[in-house]
This record gives C-alpha cells, structure tokens and sequence, in this order.
C-alpha cells in the first residue's frame, strides 16, 4: 500500500471527541475560580443596581469566554486553521446564545434584590457549611454554653452537640442588637433584651469583645457565601446551557 493511501485513509479516520459530560463537569468544578475572584473584588451589600450590574458583566464574560472556548477545542476539530479563526456570523450566535442562558443569573440577582430572606436558604447550610470547613466550628462551641449538653459530653469522646448550628439564629437584622447588647453595662442590659432564643438551654458566654467581633464577622461571611453561592449555582446552570445551546447548533 502506498503512502499516500495511508495518508488518505488516516485523514478519513473520525477525530476524536471530548467527553462532553465530562467537560462539562470540570468546567463546572473550575468556574467557581473566575467566578469567585470577580464576585470578591466587585461585589457590595450596599452597591446597588451598578453593583449588580458588575456581577453580571463579569459571569457573563466568563461564560461567554468558556463557551468559545469549549466551540473552539471540543466542536471546531483539532486542524490548526480551525482552532484559530472564528467567524464573526459565529461569534455573534455564540455570544447572543450565551446572554439568553445567562439571563438565569440576571433574573436570579433582580430576585434576590426584591426578596432578601431567600438568601437564608444558601447562607444558614451552604454557608454554615463552608465556615465549619474554614475551621470556625470550634469558636462556635466556645461561646456558647449548655449545662445539659455539659453532662452529656462526660459520658462521651466526642462533642454531642455542634454549636455551629446556632449561627441560624442570626442575621443581618440581629447581629447588631445582639452585639450591642453584651457590649452595653450590666445595668442597661437588665433593661433590654438580646433579640435571639437559642434552642435548649444555649447561652453565650463571652471572654472578651474580641469574641463579639468575631461572631459578627462570622454572620457576615455566611450571608456572603450564600449570596455567591446563588450567583454560582445559577452561572453554572447557564454555562450548562449555553454550552449544550452551541453544541446542538453545530451537531
């Protein structure tokens, strides 16, 4: 058989694909990094519209980047030409493609603008989640005390109840009367109360403003963390379909 033959028949031979699923897991598991570092430098509680306008800017850049991306490597082929060009036709349907998917995240951000509590859904599990991992969980069974859980743990290696739990009892709403309240004198706080009912018989027990200051700290990264975690959930859902947009649209 001739060279030429041979080079016939191996150009003929079908290229081979990426896994899709597979791609598209890792490209879920790696967009939380962009995602993430722009969510951090551009995000404000108190931004406004322009704030949330950023937000979507920047998973909408990212998204639209990844797509092409994914077009590009795992769609156009492996010839170099291909690689390298993409025509503007294109460019415009991936780009249009990928702001129709995307607007799961614009919609997303306009409700949880108009209704906030649904951030509590994310921050008192995602977000109490992730500060346990963080390492915070043994601060929370510091400054909160139970004489009948006390008695329990004698009887065990291990801590029965995890205190970290009754970050849920907190909130932008509360934190600053709670805070307030400890920092106060003995004889105003006999005239006020905290503002929080703790399960049980769960008291705070603080050695120090330091500790106050912490605890606010906490409440506040855990409403953040659910607040990125809508973005997150929700850019992933539109990284999903723009890129499966694109793939039927040259399949």
């Amino acid at each position: 058989m001739s060279p030429t033959n041979n080079k016939t028949e191996k150009d003929n031979k079908p290229k081979s694909q990426p896994n899709i699923l597979l791609t598209l897991f890792i490209l879920c598991i790696a967009f939380v990094v962009p995602v993430g570092l722009w969510f951090s430098v551009v995000y404000s509680e108190g931004g406004g519209i322009a704030n949330l306008f950023f937000v979507f800017a920047g998973v909408y850049g990212f998204t639209l980047l990844t797509t092409l991306m994914f077009y590009r490597m795992g769609i156009q082929g492996d010839n170099k030409d291909d690689i390298t060009k993409i025509n503007k036709i294109k460019l415009n349907s991936i780009a249009g493609t990928t702001l129709a998917s995307c607007s799961i995240v614009l919609t997303t951000l306009f409700i949880l603008a108009v209704n906030p509590s649904l951030i509590t859904i994310l921050e008192d599990s995602i977000g109490i989640w992730v500060l346990g991992i963080m390492g915070y969980r043994g601060f929370m069974n510091k400054i909160f005390k139970s004489e009948l859980f006390s008695k329990l743990d004698e009887y065990s290696d291990s801590k029965i109840f995890d205190s970290s739990c009754l970050l849920t009892r907190f909130n932008k709403d509360n934190i600053d009367t709670f805070i307030k309240y400890f920092k106060e004198s003995c004889n105003k706080q006999d005239q006020t109360s905290f503002g929080v009912d703790f399960p049980f018989d769960f008291t705070p027990s603080f050695d120090n403003e330091g500790q106050l200051d912490k605890l606010k700290k906490l409440v506040d990264m855990k409403r953040l963390i659910g607040y990125f975690s809508w973005v997150y959930l929700t850019s992933i859902v539109s990284l999903i379909i723009s890129v499966i947009a694109v793939t039927m649209k040259t399949s």
